[in-house]
């Protein structure tokens, strides 16, 4: 399942020892050693117990060895937004919001002094 070549280089590399990575996935550090050296395989609730710690962690890349180690969220970019296209439609929606008013208001006029008269 999981290339043991590419654990023990992401834990080295992360600098995690293996009691912490034990406490953290909630096993045995013994259990942590084995998987390291090949001896045990990595259950399914132990591998998405590791994603879900370490959201960086690329799968592909720990399955497959497919694209980076880690996600780069910082390469992700933020599509800008037009906001005067916004604001230009917030203005006619408030122009025509007035007109409306206006309009209602001459109605209640005109039916208070049909009903008064």
């Amino acid at each position: 399942m999981i290339d043991l070549q590419r654990l023990n280089l992401w834990i080295e590399q992360n600098k995690i020892s293996k009691t912490e990575l034990a406490n953290k996935l909630d096993i045995s550090q013994s259990a942590v050693s084995m998987i390291c050296k090949g001896k045990n395989q990595v259950s399914l609730k132990t591998f998405a117990r590791l994603l879900q710690l370490y959201p960086d962690l690329n799968a592909r890349w720990l399955l497959f060895g497919e694209g980076d180690q880690t996600y780069n969220y910082k390469e992700v970019s933020t599509p800008s937004i037009d906001h005067s296209k916004y604001e230009s439609l917030m203005e006619k929606h408030l122009a025509s919001k007035d007109e409306i008013i206006e309009l209602l208001k001459k109605q209640i006029e005109i039916l208070t002094k049909t009903k008064n008269s």
